[in-house]
């Protein structure tokens, strides 16, 4: 680019001077026809307009070249900015490099113990199952000793639960029959209350009986009057009614007539009225009574019954008392036989319990061991399992760590590659710039 404006340069130089040779060959052309000073003076004024035209064309090279080297120096300097800003990147890069790398270097010694403590622990584990296994061993030989010892004595156990089953349901049959002994004398005291208290209920109702029967009485006879003078006024009412149906049916007017009708017609049912409401209450007292009287007649049946049926329920309670106080003797008697068979029984089971104790005792004591070695295996089986994952965890880190260092290594090297073409062009900017300063 810079060479192209150096050739325009010069090519407009070159036409300048063309132009004047031109301009001094032809006012000789016609010099003829002119005379020498005027020919001097016209020569004179055509070099001094070439000079000024040339002295122009010169000037705005000059100017055309100072603003390329301007534009190249523009470009230039954005370069180098650029350059700059790649150069930070690489460092940047090239710490990042070196942080990837020390944990790098850091996860492979974490793999390395990792690898080392998951050897250990294996070991140990492997340790720690034989070790279950002997115990294991014990306790079956311990538990096959205690299974005979268990059954011989469960075999004498069993003959002392039988008997001792034997004497419990001896023992609920004499509790059965005391309470059902209890439960009949409260019955025997509960039938004679009851004898007396229906008794007592009996008499009552039988008073309540005669004062109702008077109460009746002497409603029936209030009320007597009374529906006779309803009766009465009923069938004035109804006389008056078909009196005013028939003064209603004849021909004419008879306003006055009908209206006197109706009035005593009113003023009757106005008295039936006022003696429904006396009759009303003392008919519903009167139903009420009779209702209360049949309710009393029959709990006064009922009453009986249950006091025939009170004392022939006291006969047999008192027949039953005496046949279970015979029955709970006997039980008795039965119970204290069982019981020396049953101190025969221990005499031979004593020694036989003191060996079990110490054999499960012994038992107790490898059950404990046996709980504690499979904790500690537990706890190595699960310490294992959080090495193998941690180690498969770090493995993990470790190839992206790699692979980071692999990426940022080409980030770098591109980065490189970008900043030496960036340094090419700067050269050449800066080359361009020498020329065109040279013109």
């Amino acid at each position: 680019m810079l060479a192209g404006k150096k050739v325009r340069l010069k090519f407009l130089f070159v036409s300048a001077l063309a132009l004047s040779i031109s301009g001094l060959a032809a006012p000789a052309a016609v010099a003829g026809g002119s005379t020498p000073h005027s020919i001097c003076h016209g020569v004179l004024n055509q070099l001094l307009e070439r000079q000024t035209v040339e002295r122009n064309l010169l000037e705005a090279a000059a100017r055309k070249n100072a603003e390329l080297i301007a534009q190249l120096e523009a470009e230039r300097t954005a370069l180098q900015n650029e350059r700059q800003a790649l150069v930070q990147h690489i460092q940047q890069l090239e710490q990042t490099l070196a942080a990837l790398q020390n944990e790098k270097q850091a996860l492979q010694q974490q793999i390395a113990q990792l690898e080392q403590e998951l050897q250990e622990a294996e070991a140990e584990l492997a340790r720690v199952e034989a070790e279950i296994q002997r115990v294991q061993q014990e306790l079956q030989a311990a538990n096959e000793r205690l299974a005979q010892l268990n059954q011989q004595i469960q075999q004498l156990e069993q003959q002392i639960e039988q008997k001792r089953q034997q004497i419990q349901q001896l023992e609920q049959q004499i509790e059965q029959k005391t309470q059902e002994l209890a439960e009949l004398r409260d019955e025997e005291q509960a039938a004679e209350q009851e004898i007396q208290r229906l008794e007592g209920e009996l008499a009552a109702l039988q008073d309540e009986k005669q004062a109702l029967e008077q109460q009746i009485q002497q409603l029936e006879q209030q009320l007597a009057p009374l529906k006779t003078q309803r009766q009465a006024l009923q069938q004035q009412i109804a006389q008056l009614e078909q009196e005013l149906a028939r003064v209603q049916a004849l021909p004419g007017e008879r306003v006055g007539q009908i209206r006197k009708l109706q009035e005593e017609i009113n003023a009757l049912k106005a008295q039936l009225a006022q003696l429904e409401q006396q009759i009303a209450p003392l008919e519903q007292q009167l139903q009420a009574a009779n209702d209360e009287l049949t309710r009393i007649r029959a709990e006064i049946q009922r009453v009986e019954q249950q006091l025939q049926e009170a004392n022939d329920e006291l006969a047999r309670i008192q027949q039953q008392i005496q046949q279970l106080e015979q029955e709970i003797t006997q039980l008795e008697q039965q119970i204290a036989q069982i019981e020396q068979q049953i101190a025969q029984i221990e005499e031979e089971l004593a020694p036989l319990r003191e060996e079990r104790q110490a054999l499960v005792q012994q038992m107790e004591q490898l059950e404990q061991q046996l709980t504690n070695l499979q904790q500690e295996k537990q706890a190595l089986e699960q310490a294992i399992a959080q090495l193998a994952t941690g180690l498969e965890e770090a493995n993990a880190e470790l190839a992206r760590v790699e692979a980071a260092i692999q990426q940022t290594q080409q980030q770098i090297l591109a980065a490189n590659e970008q900043l030496a073409l960036l340094d090419q062009q700067i050269a050449e900017l800066t080359r361009r710039i020498e020329l065109a300063g040279c013109v």
